[in-house]
């Protein structure tokens, strides 16, 4: 089906139209008309992603995801290469014996050894800790374990106006590498203020996923966000 412009008659190319909110933008005048003949459709539904649980019940929903994924094995490279090149550092130190190391040295040491707990305590905790999505009608609560990690929230089931995909991109320094894409969960509240629930996703599906199945057990009606995944 040909969509042309009711002003100038030109016709619209497909990258101009927008089939999900019915309108089209003519490239020639830009005049912006609703489109005739077109319906919007719904969002295919989404199935459960790997690495999740659903449980579904009357009076409560709870989806856990664990945090195990592909970009797993770099983190895993860099803390044994870290730690390793650490171990080595320390051992040639005390191994040559040197007295009276200066103490730009020693605070130096101290701190490639704290980023490289730090990375041990990240590699583990993606290999055991899970996130658990927890509603009921009067609340909704996000906790993150066993091993302890910042990010638990707890809102009010009735402040959640609507939940949506973000995708969020950041940008890569130098032509070699290419732009690092991770995918957010917000929700909008009835105070119009939008909450930050889950980020650095590695794929949009999980998200989609929670977004689509607390919707439901919420009986909120699914409306077009400005700039979410899957609606732009």
């Amino acid at each position: 089906m040909e969509v042309n412009c009711p002003q100038c008659g030109k016709n619209v190319p497909g990258e101009n139209i927008n089939i999900e909110k019915c309108i089209a933008k003519c490239p020639s005048c830009s005049s912006i008309f609703q489109i005739n003949g077109y319906q919007p459709k719904d969002r295919a539904a989404i199935t459960l992603p790997r690495f999740m649980t659903l449980e579904s019940g009357e009076n409560m929903l709870t989806i856990t995801r664990r945090w195990i994924s592909g970009s797993i094995y770099g983190l895993v490279l860099l803390c044994l290469a870290w730690n390793g090149v650490f171990a080595m550092m320390v051992f040639v130190a005390f191994r040559s014996g040197s007295k009276g190391i200066p103490l730009f040295f020693l605070i130096f040491f101290a701190i490639l050894g704290l980023a490289g707990i730090i990375i041990l305590y990240r590699t583990i905790s993606a290999f055991v800790n899970r996130t658990t999505i927890t509603v009921d009608r009067n609340l909704l609560a996000i906790t993150h374990g066993p091993l302890p990690w910042f990010g638990n929230k707890q809102i009010r089931s009735q402040k959640i106006e609507q939940l949506y995909t973000k995708e969020v991109i950041k940008k890569a320094h130098g032509s070699r590498h290419s732009d690092v894409k991770r995918y957010e969960l917000r929700a909008i509240l009835t105070t119009k203020t939008a909450v930050k629930l889950l980020a650095k996703l590695d794929g949009p599906e999980q998200a989609l996923f929670i977004e689509q199945e607390v919707e439901k057990f919420l009986g909120i009606k699914d409306k077009e966000v400005r700039g979410e995944v899957g609606k732009q």
